[in-house]
């Protein structure tokens, strides 16, 4: 019975962390704040090696902002293909993933056990993450090279879709073979 109840708390656990959110988020109207087509919004972070990001930074060539939380499942599943495309990318497009409700210590552990090295922040509230929205977790924001936001993608993050949407933007109308 402790088994199963314990269980139970660590599913709640896992759950809470990907949505974590005020009454009424359901409303995806209201949920949204950044859509594509929209500006990046005006922030500053700090990341974890010392470098300060902000939305105008990312400006000059495609961006990659990332939300995340160590404890969210869709997140564990997202992070590894975030992974795989800034190991591809990162020359042409900045990444930077932002940890909402995150402490760094949980951050920095989660990464050397996942072996991840993109670019990271941690926020201990969720004020930059409420600039974007107010919804689920994970979301990844692609801007163009203007901050202008031209894909959104939502809980479920799948490389196909992304890989084209920064094939995109760095290639334009080309084949990402074609340099």
């Amino acid at each position: 019975m402790k088994s199963l109840i314990l269980a139970c708390l660590t599913l709640s656990v896992f759950c809470l962390a990907c949505i974590n959110e005020p009454s009424g988020w359901e409303d995806s109207a209201k949920a949204e704040k950044v859509r594509v087509g929209d500006s990046l919004p005006s922030f500053r972070v700090q990341t974890v090696s010392g470098d300060s990001v902000w939305s105008d930074r990312l400006r000059g060539k495609p961006s990659v902002v990332v939300f995340f939380h160590t404890r969210c499942g869709d997140c564990d599943r997202a992070l590894p293909v975030v992974q795989r495309l800034y190991d591809e990318y990162r020359w042409q497009v900045d990444f930077l993933c932002l940890g909402r409700n995150q402490s760094l210590p949980e951050a920095t552990a989660y990464w050397q056990q996942v072996g991840l090295t993109l670019p990271r922040a941690t926020e201990e509230g969720s004020a930059v993450y409420e600039l974007f929205a107010r919804g689920i977790i994970p979301r990844v924001y692609v801007s163009d090279s203007t901050g202008t936001v031209r894909a959104v993608f939502i809980e479920q993050v799948e490389e196909a879709p992304l890989r084209a949407a920064l094939q995109h933007l760095v290639y334009g109308s080309q084949s990402a073979e074609t340099p």
